[in-house]
C-alpha cells in the first residue's frame, strides 16, 4: 500500500501510487487526545514504542516461545486513538535478559573493565545499561531473527494487519544503533566481535581504521539481517526504517561508521535521525544530524525526528541537551514547529512530530498550525521539488578515526570539528547540500560551484581522484583542519595536504593554539583557546589556479562572512543578506529569524509567491521585503 518511489528525484512516499507528504506523529503510547488531534490534522501514519518497553515487555520470552500481548496492546491503543490510520511501529531486536544470562559468551565484553547491569538500573552511569548482546553475535541474530519472523507472522494474521505498513528496526543505545557502553568503556572485544575484527589489534594505541571498519561491519550486517527478514516475511510490502548515518561525535566506538553501506542497501527504505541538539533553540538552525543529499541520492527517504520541546511539554531535566534550547513561550513553540516543517519541505524529506515528554501538542493553536502545514505539504507534492543549491558540503566518516589521535586542551574533538559549520552554513544566505564524502563520485556533483570539505583528514584514493577531476570550471574547493594530512600509510605528512589542496608551505608543529570554538563554549562555558597536538601551520592559505580556487582554514567553523565572500566570488546566488536561518529549494523557501528586522528576499528569477504561514498570495515577483519578529518563521511556496 505504501512504498518509496526510489526512481523519482527526489524519492517520495506513495500510497497506492499517489504521492503522500511524509508527516508522521510519534508518541508512546499513542494517547486518544493526541491521536485524534493528529488524525483530524490529516496525519495518516503514526509510530510508537521505546527502548525501555523492549526490556520490560519482551516478545521473546523463552527458547522458541513468544508473547506478543504487549505489542498487541500498544497497537490496540493506537487503533482506538486513530481509527482507520496506519502505523510503522518501532520494533526492538535487543536480546531479552533471560537470553543474556543464558549466553554470557554472546554478550558485550568491554575493553575497559565494566560492571554489567540492566537497562534503567538506578544510580548507574549508563541509563541504557551495560548488559547487552554483541552486535557480532551470530546466535543473537539467529534467535532474535526467528523471534522477529514470528512477530511479523503474528501481525499479518491479526485483525489489525491492515493498519501496519512497515517496521522501524531498532537496537543499540536508545534504539539508534549506537554501540552499547558509549565512549567511556570503549568497544566490544567479545569473542563474537573478535571474529569480525580478526587479526586487527584492539588495544587503543594500536587500533587502526581496518579494525574500526570491521567493527562497524558487525552493526551493518545485523541491521541488514533484520531488515531482510522484514522484506522476506512481507514479500517486500512493508517499509523498513532505521536510525542511522548520524553526523557523529568524537566517540568513534558509538559512531555510524557503516553509513555508506547502509545507504546502498536495498533492504532499507527510510533513514531517520533527530536534528541538532546543540543548535535547536529559537533562532538556531535546527539542522539535520544526517546527510539528506546522500540519502536521496541512494533512493531512500529521510525522516527528521522532530523532537523539539514546546512550552507545553513536561520538562526534561537534562541540562546538557535541553537547557535553554526548548521553546519557553507559545509563540516560540509555534515557530519551532514551523521551522521543523520548513526544513523538511525545502529538503524534500519527511518528519515525525515527537511528543517525548508528554503534553507537547496540547494546544489548539499548535494543532491548527500542524493541520495547515500538512495541507500545504500535500499540495507541494503535486509540484516539481528539485533542490537548487550551488554549494555542496562533504563529510567523511573515516575522518573521525583520526580525531582521537589528536590531543585537545579545552575542547572535545567533535566540538572543534563540525556543529558550528552547519549552523553558519544555514545563515550564509544560500542553500547547501550535505553529502557523505564517497558521494563526490556522483555525476551530479559537477553542478556545484563551491565544494566544502569538513573533516577530510584521510581521503581514499578514489575520493582524491574524484576531487582532482573537479578542480576546474572556476570551482572553489574549501578545506579545513589538516585536510589530506594522512596518506594510505596512516602517517601524517604535510606533503599529502599539498597534493590534495594544491597549496604549499604547510608544516607540522608539535602544538598549535586555536581560539575556542563556539560549541565548546556552549558546552563547557569557556572561551579559552584550545591546543592541537600536533597542529598544522599556517592557519589559513588560499590560491587562485588557472581553472579553480583553493581555500584552506584551520577552523572548521568557517565564519558567515567568509562563506558569503566565497559565494560572491563564485557567483553563488544570495537569497538573503541578513544572518538568519535560510533553507531553499526550487519550490519552497523558509526563513527563521535569528534577529528581528526587515528581511529582503531575492530569487534568481521571478516566481509566484505564496506565504503559507499567512495564506497571503504575493503574486509573481523576484524580490520582496518583510518585517520579521525575533525567532519568527515564515515559509513561502515558489511556483
Amino acid at each position: 500500500m505504501f512504498f518509496i518511489d526510489k526512481t523519482h528525484n527526489p524519492p517520495r512516499l506513495l500510497k497506492n501510487g499517489t504521492p503522500v507528504f511524509p508527516m508522521l506523529f510519534w508518541q508512546t503510547p499513542v494517547e486518544e487526545r493526541d491521536g485524534r488531534a493528529f488524525s483530524e490534522a490529516g496525519i495518516e501514519i503514526f509510530t510508537f514504542n521505546k527502548s525501555s518497553q523492549a526490556y520490560e515487555h519482551p516478545y521473546y520470552v523463552a527458547e522458541n516461545t513468544y508473547d506478543f500481548s504487549f505489542f498487541d496492546g500498544e497497537i490496540e491503543k493506537f487503533r482506538r486513538a486513530c481509527p482507520g490510520k496506519y502505523c510503522i511501529p518501532r520494533v526492538f531486536v535487543c536480546a531479552p535478559y533471560w537470553w543474556l544470562e543464558a549466553y554470557p559468551e554472546e554478550c558485550c565484553q568491554y575493553a575497559v573493565p565494566t560492571e554489567l547491569y540492566r537497562h534503567g538500573t538506578v544510580g548507574k552511569r549508563f541509563s541504557q545499561g551495560t548488559l547487552h548482546e554483541s552486535f557480532a553475535s551470530e546466535r543473537w541474530k539467529r534467535d532474535m531473527g526467528n523471534a522477529l519472523r514470528m512477530l511479523i507472522r503474528h501481525i499479518r494474521n491479526s485483525d489489525y494487519a491492515d493498519c501496519v505498513v512497515g517496521l522501524h528496526i531498532a537496537n543499540g543505545c536508545c534504539g539508534e544503533w549506537h554501540y552499547w557502553g558509549g565512549c567511556e568503556v570503549k568497544p566490544d572485544i567479545s569473542a563474537p566481535m573478535q571474529a569480525y575484527t580478526l587479526d586487527a589489534d584492539s588495544t587503543p594505541e594500536k587500533r587502526n581504521w581496518v579494525w574500526y571498519d570491521r567493527f562497524f561491519q558487525a552493526a551493518y550486517e545485523a541491521i541488514i539481517h533484520f531488515a531482510r527478514i522484514v522484506k522476506e516475511e512481507t514479500s517486500g510490502t512493508y517499509l523498513t526504517a532505521v536510525f542511522y548515518s548520524y553526523i557523529t561525535g568524537s566517540a568513534l566506538e558509538t559512531a555510524h561508521g557503516a553509513a555508506e553501506k547502509i545507504l546502498a542497501a536495498p533492504e532499507i527504505d527510510i533513514i531517520s535521525a533527530p536534528h541538532s541538539y546543540y543548535y535547536r533553540a529559537p533562532g538556531d538552525s535546527g539542522y539535520f544530524r544526517n546527510f539528506p543529499a546522500s540519502v536521496a541520492a541512494h533512493g531512500k527517504l529521510f525522516i527528521d525526528e522532530a523532537d523539539d520541546r514546546t512550552c507545553f511539554s513536561t520538562r526534561n531535566p537534562d541540562p546538557l541537551i535541553h537547557y535553554k534550547k526548548d521553546a519557553s513561550t507559545p509563540e516560540d513553540s509555534l515557530m519551532l514547529i514551523r521551522r521543523e516543517f520548513g526544513n523538511a519541505l525545502t529538503h524534500n524529506v519527511g518528519l515525525w512530530y515527537m511528543d517525548i515528554c508528554g503534553n507537547a501538542f496540547h494546544d489548539d493553536t499548535l494543532m491548527k498550525e500542524i493541520a495547515k502545514l500538512y495541507a500545504w505539504g500535500v499540495k507541494s507534492m503535486a509540484k516539481p521539488r528539485p533542490r537548487c543549491s550551488e554549494v555542496a558540503v562533504f563529510y567523511d566518516m573515516r575522518g573521525n578515526y583520526y580525531l582521537p589521535k589528536c590531543c585537545f586542551d579545552g575542547a572535545y574533538p567533535y566540538d572543534f570539528m563540525t556543529p558550528d559549520r552547519f549552523q553558519n552554513l544555514c545563515r550564509a544566505g544560500a542553500p547547501f547540500d550535505l553529502y557523505l564524502v564517497n558521494d563526490i563520485l556522483l555525476p551530479e556533483v559537477k553542478k556545484y560551484k563551491v565544494l566544502i570539505f569538513v573533516n577530510l583528514l584521510a581521503p581514499s584514493p578514489e575520493v582524491k581522484s574524484a576531487i582532482d577531476a573537479l578542480k576546474c570550471d572556476g570551482r572553489t574547493l574549501v578545506w579545513s583542519y589538516s585536510s589530506g594530512l594522512y596518506g594510505n600509510d596512516d602517517v601524517p605528512d604535510v606533503r599529502n595536504m599539498t597534493a590534495l589542496t594544491g597549496l604549499e608551505g604547510f608544516r607540522l608543529a608539535e602544538s598549535v593554539d586555536f581560539p575556542a570554538s563556539n560549541i565548546s563554549a556552549k558546552r563547557i562555558g569557556s572561551q579559552e583557546p584550545c591546543s592541537l597536538k600536533p597542529g598544522i601551520l599556517p592557519l589559513d592559505a588560499e590560491h587562485n589556479f588557472d581553472t579553480w580556487r583553493s581555500v584552506y582554514t584551520w577552523n572548521p567553523d568557517i565564519s558567515i562572512e567568509t562563506l558569503r565572500a566565497e559565494y560572491v566570488r563564485n557567483g553563488v546566488w544570495s537569497y538573503l543578506q541578513t544572518p538568519d536561518v535560510l533553507q531553499v529549494s526550487d519550490g519552497a523557501l523558509m526563513i527563521h529569524a535569528s534577529e528581528a528586522g526587515v528581511k529582503n528576499i531575492c530569487l534568481p528569477w521571478p516566481k509566484v509567491i505564496t506565504d503559507i504561514t499567512t495564506g497571503e498570495e504575493l503574486g509573481k515577483c523576484q524580490s520582496w521585503s518583510m518585517e520579521f519578529k525575533l525567532h519568527e518563521t515564515r515559509i513561502f511556496l515558489l511556483d
